[in-house]
């Protein structure tokens, strides 16, 4: 399941009658909009910003 593949809304009831609702907007969260392409966890990545001493 892709829950935030892609913008959306989810209506969620918070009352006891019908109509009492709130709608919450869902925006796509991926690598891109995180600005994390090319992003590696596998330890096998070069280090570009040395700290220097």
């Amino acid at each position: 399941m892709n829950v935030l593949a892609k913008d959306g809304s989810m209506k969620i009831q918070v009352g006891a009658n019908d109509g009492e609702t709130i709608t919450i907007d869902l925006k796509k969260i991926d690598s891109d909009t995180l600005g994390l392409n090319g992003f590696n966890v596998n330890g096998k990545g070069t280090i570009t910003n040395k700290l220097q001493r």
